[in-house]
């Protein structure tokens, strides 16, 4: 019985020290050191879109799980107009240039709706006379 409790503290003490030997000791001032490192705008990105992210896979549950499909894609509608918002413009002037879809984007009543729904300024002729 002495022996056995003798094994059970020498385990015990060399778990400790391995414990204490992998690095943990270190993780404070690794804390330290990276809040006075710059912050990276892919971070940022994160943090701020948590909440379309949350409303688009929150939609995703409330179709899939709760069985509610109207709020559910509402939802989900919101969440991905929130993470893909500013990329709204970008992906509109690409299709400008397209074949067939920027003849249809050049049409009046189609090209001032595009224009509106991503968030673009309204493109005049200017006079240059």
């Amino acid at each position: 019985m002495n022996e056995r409790a003798n094994r059970r503290l020498n385990s015990r003490a060399l778990a400790g020290k391995k414990a204490r030997d992998c690095g943990l000791r270190a993780f404070p001032r690794r804390l330290r050191i990276s809040r006075s490192l710059p912050r990276h705008p892919f971070a940022d990105f994160f943090v701020l879109s948590a909440g379309g992210v949350g409303c688009f896979f929150g939609g995703v549950a409330l179709v899939l799980v709760f069985k509610r499909p109207l709020i559910g894609m509402v939802l989900e509608a919101f969440g991905f107009v929130n993470l893909f918002g500013n990329f709204f413009p970008i992906a509109l002037s690409a299709m400008r240039t397209m074949p067939v879809i920027g003849n249809v984007l050049a049409m009046p009543g189609v090209s001032a709706a595009a224009d509106k729904l991503a968030g673009v300024q309204q493109r005049r002729a200017q006079n240059w006379a």
